[in-house]
């Protein structure tokens, strides 16, 4: 089982070792492929995924938060 050599300082972790650099990889010359509207494309699923997970952890914040304060009245009280 052969050892990849170790990246010389600079470079990005071992599969820098077996990968070429970005910037003397081909671009990707695909035919019927839009970069453009793949980009677009996935930009808008980011979007969307971002703003679902912010209403989950909004909804989830709801849920956690009142019993605390519930707790911290109680202990103000009982400190008063």
């Amino acid at each position: 089982h052969a050892r990849l050599p170790r990246p010389a300082h600079g470079e990005r972790g071992v599969h820098s070792a077996v990968l070429l650099p970005r910037s003397s990889r081909p671009a990707m010359a695909v035919d019927g492929f839009d970069a453009a509207s793949f980009e677009t494309d996935r930009l808008a699923k980011d979007a969307d995924a971002m703003e679902a997970m912010a209403a989950e952890e909004a909804t989830f914040a709801k849920l956690r938060t009142p019993w605390k304060w519930a707790v911290r009245r109680r202990i103000w009280d009982m400190k008063e």
